[in-house]
């Protein structure tokens, strides 16, 4: 495998670029940090169709296409919470175009959930009614630091009341949100499915949070559910940190930086061990 060109972040549900800075000061510069999102901003929200893990891998590859920095060679993917499903579909349906995978607390389902087709068109429109009303423009900033405090260790949110309203409040960051709300239960579901036919082909790592916010202890249920995640994706080892919760970015990320080198140094040894081979075949 060759290196990566970039290492692409698909951030989690209402998260976004400025939740990484800490993880991108204490990355080195090189290959360069890119976020994407896989939510379509218009249209109705959630359509089935559109969040099968298929039609999701191609919007992600389609949008890496547009980035020059990520050029014509593999990527390292990171996926936070329901972006983790994203980078799933990717590394099973492009595993040649896919340097590496961290899943940082991702959304996760130890079995499919059969929800009735009524029930997702209920959602679609309460999720559309919300839009086109702007309750979702005005609510989401104060969701946002609501849910800071709740989903962080630190609770400290990095954005100030000015860049939540700027962040959150536009039409096309709700739809976005009511997109992905709706949306990743049928990705979830199909991803489910596939797990139980093994592993995709690249080199996997699962970082998740797993600290009570506001109570002392660990959240088993999460723990053994990032566990059961880490079994189906390949990785033996999965790092759960006692010190975060679900917005490990913001609690640790020291340790997704560290998970991201331990992919990016496996690639650097693989990508050696091939040449030394092919070295060893040419002197036969």
């Amino acid at each position: 495998m060759r290196p990566p060109k970039a290492i692409v972040v698909v951030p989690g549900l209402g998260s976004g670029p400025w939740d990484w800075e800490a993880v991108i000061a204490l990355s080195p510069p090189e290959p360069p940090v890119l976020f994407m999102d896989v939510t379509t901003p218009s249209g109705r929200p959630g359509r089935d169709e559109r969040w099968l893990p298929a039609a999701v891998a191609g919007r992600l590859r389609d949008g890496l296409r547009e980035l020059p920095a990520a050029g014509a060679g593999p990527v390292l993917l990171v996926g936070h919470s329901s972006g983790a499903l994203a980078v799933q579909a990717f590394a099973y349906l492009h595993p040649d175009e896919c340097a590496g995978l961290l899943l940082v607390d991702g959304s996760h389902e130890l079995a499919p959930r059969v929800r009735p087709g009524w029930v997702r068109r209920i959602g679609r429109f309460l999720a559309g009614v919300l839009v086109e009303t702007g309750l979702v423009s005005l609510a989401a900033p104060a969701v946002r630091r609501i849910g800071v405090r709740t989903m962080s260790v630190r609770g400290r949110d990095p954005l100030t009341a000015g860049e939540r309203r700027r962040h959150y409040r536009p039409r096309v960051a709700a739809r976005r949100m009511a997109d992905g709300w709706v949306g990743h239960a049928s990705l979830q579901a199909g991803l489910v499915r596939w797990h139980s036919h093994g592993a995709p082909e690249v080199p996997v790592r699962v970082v998740a949070g797993t600290a009570r916010v506001g109570r002392r202890g660990t959240d088993r249920r999460w723990s053994a559910v990032q566990r059961d995640l880490a079994v189906r994706m390949g990785d033996p080892a999965p790092v759960l940190l006692a010190d975060a919760a679900h917005l490990v970015p913001l609690d640790r990320p020291d340790a997704v930086v560290h998970a991201i080198g331990r992919l990016l140094r496996a690639g650097a040894a693989g990508e050696a061990a091939g040449q030394s081979s092919g070295e060893h075949l040419e002197a036969r």
